[in-house]
């Protein structure tokens, strides 16, 4: 961004010498608003320095922000899962005996059947 803030303030001052070479005014006229726009773009360019140091700090610091807060969730998200984990596991083992009992019952029930037709 300097090279940018330089180029435009030299732009601005070479192209508003220029400007103010070419126009029918007399030396001290043109001097005065040579000096007068050298001045307001110094000022310009120095209030745009100043902004982009502004939002390059606010970027910076929202940045630094931002990974402290993903890292964080990301913490409470193991956390949540590790308790999950440790509080559904015995209801997991539990649900998965019960479904192996009805597969048997269901396999008996099945085979009882079948021979019954027979």
């Amino acid at each position: 961004m300097a090279g940018f803030g330089s180029g435009l303030f030299w732009g601005a001052v070479f192209g508003g010498l220029a400007g103010l070479m070419n126009a029918p005014r007399k030396g001290k006229e043109t001097r005065e608003l040579v000096k007068l726009k050298i001045d307001q773009t110094t000022e310009d360019v120095n209030d745009l320095r100043f902004k982009i140091d502004n939002l390059s700090t606010a970027v910076s610091r929202l940045t630094n922000e931002g990974i402290g807060a993903v890292h964080e969730a990301s913490q409470d998200i193991q956390t949540a899962l590790r308790q999950f984990d440790e509080e559904s596991s015995p209801r997991v083992k539990r649900v998965e005996r019960h479904v192996e009992v009805l597969q048997k019952d269901i396999e008996q029930a099945s085979e009882a059947f079948s021979n019954e037709k027979v």
